[in-house]
């Protein structure tokens, strides 16, 4: 299982860093950092409710995603890529998401590591990485932040894969009877044949899945 609280402490450190960046326009922030700021509060929110049990993780993973990689900025790419090595790392992907997304997630993964072994400290990680994913995934990840913080081009070549595998994480989702998050942010809730299509304001903010409790 994803350790959840671990994630949402990651996530209020990248809302404080925007907080900071907002804070420097003063009183006219550019529009994506306050649609990034919006994002990682909507994410606080769904890591709130999974760690209550409100919510299911493979719902959580699927309305998570977007959120994460809905931006330019490199800190949402960055928290979706360190949410599947720790899902590597645990050897929980296929069992979450599904043949065809753990794919797509190794992916992911592998194209990171491979950027990573462009320097000796980078290889030496991704190697021991490979072997011991578990002791290794918090030097991995504190390697990747500062990789992608200076790399555009990797940024933006994680996040197509990002996408592919939140495509393949819905598909997945559909065809369990999960939920599937739309692009236009309407969420399908489906239960057995049939599907209810649920439009909020935001995506994760105000809709809860079958047999959730708003708090």
């Amino acid at each position: 299982m994803t350790d959840f609280k671990d994630f949402l402490s990651k996530l209020y450190q990248n809302l404080n860093l925007l907080e900071e960046r907002k804070a420097k326009y003063a009183t006219n922030p550019p529009l994506d950092l306050l649609n990034q700021i919006d994002d990682h509060r909507q994410a606080i929110t769904l890591t709130q409710q999974a760690i209550a049990n409100e919510i299911s993780e493979a719902r959580w993973l699927a309305e998570l995603q977007p959120l994460l990689i809905s931006r330019s900025d490199w800190l949402g790419v960055s928290l979706a890529v360190q949410l599947l090595l720790a899902q590597v790392a645990a050897g929980e992907g296929t069992a979450i998401s599904g043949p065809e997304a753990s794919q797509a997630a190794e992916q992911v993964v592998q194209t990171s590591l491979a950027h990573l072994r462009q320097s000796p400290k980078g290889e030496w990680l991704a190697n021991e990485f490979e072997q011991d994913p578990v002791t290794y995934q918090k030097p991995i990840e504190k390697e990747l932040i500062a990789l992608l913080a200076a790399n555009s081009d990797l940024v933006a070549q994680l996040k197509a894969l990002l996408a592919q595998y939140h495509q393949a994480l819905q598909a997945h989702l559909q065809q369990t009877g999960g939920v599937q998050v739309q692009g236009d942010g309407a969420t399908v809730i489906q239960q057995g044949d049939q599907s209810q299509a649920i439009t909020g304001s935001s995506i994760g903010g105000d809709v809860l899945g079958p047999g959730a409790s708003k708090s």
